[in-house]
């Protein structure tokens, strides 16, 4: 195999002297020792200026000492034109003070005559040399700093982006209502992300339901909103949104151009919107959790001009992942509430059983929508008379809570029927009671015979007797919740009650948040009896 030999490029001198002698011998000795040189020759510093103003030199080799502009004013204006080029100049015996002002002038190297040949040659080459060097170290020195600019942008970028994620995040924890999250997200993203947002939400229905609307411009968030009344989502197919949820696919569109528009349709939705507020650029990305689509979010830029890339698509991904995972959780939270709600109002009596010589009321009022936990209280006859009177609490939420609340009220009652003492019962129950878990109650047996009272108090808050005559007092006495202790022990304690008594039994968000739907009486006389403590 036949390779070619490497192509050296060819090097171009400029001899300047006023020597014709010299302008012949040194191009002469310059093309026999050095390979693909070329020579240019001036007779004069003004023709020399007028040449290096038009070719770049690998260098320059100029005399001292000629008529009109020396070798040294030609020397500054070489530097003036041409920085980097290296000059030599040639020197005549003995003119040493000529040769240290041209090495201060910025000269690489100094000729004495009568020239050496061979040490001309070697310096000139060394001057070529160490202007290629430099020339390289100068295109590296270039490069690495448009690196760090390049780096330095990048992590400008990313660590905006990290901040914005971040206070993405702050917004999806302080909810858990999936549509005033959507809201917040599309606040925030406009206009760090977007001139334009617009948030959807997919029904179980099958409808799809547009929650929020944001733009930059407030005038022209009102002119949005308008617009869109005109176009009901679900009336017609409004691609690409649709085709988004279906899929279940991100779409990026650089630039929304004419032909894309026209290519959607006449009859779509983001076509009206883009054409009638100037988009530029298009994002639309699903929410997506557990594999169902619960929605998308559509990121348009306007007025910016910004053209979205593939980082912005990433970046977007990552807040709709977050998003959806939020939405979801909202979702999953709320069937649990409503689940735990319905369990708990179940296994509340609807109405307490009538008995004779005894009035008695219930009130079950929630902090929240969201505050469905394990309160519940009971209400019922036991034999010879008695009557068996209980409030509890267990401590969380949800269904967990719903459920160990029914354990609870149903062994209740059981051993209550058979006759055991409140501590007994008591006792027995705490026996139920799992590992992490923890619950307080009040058990009470009231004798309206003799108007006496047994109870046995778990870390309940304490019952308040009061009497007609308003005084008040607390059924003091009480052992740990249940759950706390691994060996609990827990006593009876009776009181007695003064005829005509009210008693009130209550859970410990009365103490926190009192609802104003209790009786004046009651609360006067429950206040009372908290100052008298």
């Amino acid at each position: 195999m036949i390779v070619a030999p490497e192509r050296v490029s060819t090097k171009l001198i400029l001899l300047v002297d006023d020597d014709p002698v010299l302008l012949q011998a040194l191009p002469e000795a310059l093309r026999l020792r050095m390979e693909e040189v070329n020579v240019e020759t001036c007779d004069s510093a003004e023709r020399a200026l007028q040449r290096i103003t038009e070719v770049d030199y690998e260098a320059i080799v100029t005399d001292i000492k000629m008529p009109g502009t020396d070798g040294l004013a030609l020397l500054a204006q070489i530097k003036a034109l041409r920085p980097d080029t290296p000059t030599l100049l040639i020197t005549g015996h003995g003119e040493h003070d000529l040769a240290v002002q041209a090495l201060r002038g910025g000269a690489y190297d100094f000729i004495q005559k009568p020239i050496d040949r061979e040490y001309f040659v070697a310096s000139l080459i060394r001057a070529m040399q160490a202007r290629q060097y430099k020339r390289q170290l100068d295109d590296q020195q270039h490069t690495l700093e448009r690196h760090a600019s390049d780096l330095e942008r990048t992590i400008q970028e990313r660590t905006r982006e990290l901040q914005f994620l971040a206070d993405a995040s702050r917004i999806l924890t302080a909810s858990l209502d999936s549509e005033a999250t959507l809201k917040s997200i599309a606040r925030l993203a406009v206009p760090r992300l977007a001139d334009m947002c617009m948030t959807f939400l997919a029904e179980s229905d099958g409808q799809v339901r547009r929650v929020e609307v944001v733009h930059s411009d407030p005038a022209k968030e009102q002119r949005l909103r308008k617009l869109l009344e005109r176009y009901p989502f679900n009336a017609v197919v409004s691609e690409p949104t649709a085709t988004v949820l279906r899929t279940g696919q991100a779409l990026l569109v650089p630039e929304i151009s004419e032909e894309w528009a026209r290519g959607l349709g006449p009859h779509t939705e983001e076509l009206s919107v883009a054409r009638t507020l100037g988009s530029v650029s298009l994002i639309i990305v699903p929410l997506v959790a557990r594999g169902r689509t619960l929605g998308v979010i559509a990121f348009l830029t306007a007025e910016s001009n910004r053209q979205y890339t593939r980082d912005d698509l990433a970046l977007v991904e990552e807040l709709a992942r977050r998003a959806a995972l939020a939405i979801d959780n909202a979702r999953l939270y709320e069937q649990e509430r409503r689940i735990a709600e319905t369990l708990q109002r179940s296994l509340l009596p609807q109405r307490l059983p009538p008995i004779p010589g005894l009035a008695s009321a219930a009130r079950y009022l929630a902090a929240s929508p969201e505050a469905v936990g394990g309160d519940w209280y009971d209400l019922f006859v036991l034999p010879r008379g008695t009557v068996g009177l209980v409030m509890g609490d267990v401590a969380g939420r949800g269904v967990r809570v719903a459920a160990l609340m029914a354990e609870l009220r149903s062994a209740l009652r059981a051993y209550a029927v058979e006759g055991y003492s409140p501590a007994e019962v008591v006792q027995r129950l705490a026996m139920l009671i799992e590992p992490g878990e923890m619950a307080t109650l009040v058990y009470l047996i009231f004798d309206p015979a003799t108007q006496t009272v047994r109870f046995t108090n778990a870390g309940h808050p304490p019952p308040l007797a009061v009497a007609p005559d308003g005084r008040a007092a607390y059924l003091e006495g009480g052992a740990p919740p249940l759950g706390a202790l691994r060996m609990p022990s827990y006593h009876e304690q009776s009181a007695q009650l003064w005829p005509g008594s009210t008693l009130l039994l209550y859970t410990d968000g009365l103490c926190i948040a009192p609802p104003p739907q209790i009786p004046m009486r009651i609360w006067t006389s429950w206040w009372t009896a908290c100052w008298a403590r």
